[in-house]
């Protein structure tokens, strides 16, 4: 359950900040011109985006955790190693944001013309670059991190259950 909460409760807050940000993102993107509250609706598609990613994650994760060590691992040593996992994919949402507005700043031609609905200006650009950038940030850096982490947790239990014989 912690799993698929945590991932929950970052997909509200990324999305309810990138909201703030850049409006014009979800308006585009999304097609919500006609939506009364965005931030709270970007709010609930975070929400559930995050839920989505954290059910999946929390079947293979779990399964690594019951197979690795017969699910007798301390649940709170588990529960450090979910919020680990949980600061990294924020970690990552936020190198994603800085990527996208680093490659918008370099040429902003090519920016606007690989990603859709660009705003013109550089202030507008730059937030929805932010916005884009560190959506996919945390979607494809949390998988990576879903991986990685679930693999290095699978060793650490491993070398724990090890160091007991």
């Amino acid at each position: 359950m912690s799993c698929i909460m945590l991932s929950g409760l970052i997909g509200l807050c990324t999305n309810l900040i990138n909201a703030v940000i850049s409006p014009e993102y979800f308006i585009n993107i999304m097609h919500w011109e006609e939506v009364e509250n965005l931030i709270r609706s970007a709010g609930a598609q975070g929400l559930y985006q995050g839920l989505g990613q954290g059910l999946f994650f929390a079947l293979v994760f779990s399964c690594v955790y019951i197979i690795s060590n017969n699910a007798e691992l301390n649940i709170s040593a588990v529960l450090k190693w979910i919020v680990c996992m949980g600061l990294a994919s924020i970690g990552l949402w936020v190198i994603g944001g800085i990527i996208a507005i680093a490659l918008s700043a370099l040429s902003p031609e090519f920016y606007k013309q690989t990603f859709i609905g660009v705003p013109d200006g550089y202030a507008a650009m730059f937030r929805y670059a932010w916005v884009g950038g560190s959506i996919w940030g945390i979607t494809f850096g949390g998988i990576i991190v879903m991986i990685i982490g679930t693999v290095l947790f699978r060793n650490m239990s491993k070398r724990c259950k090890g160091n007991l014989k």
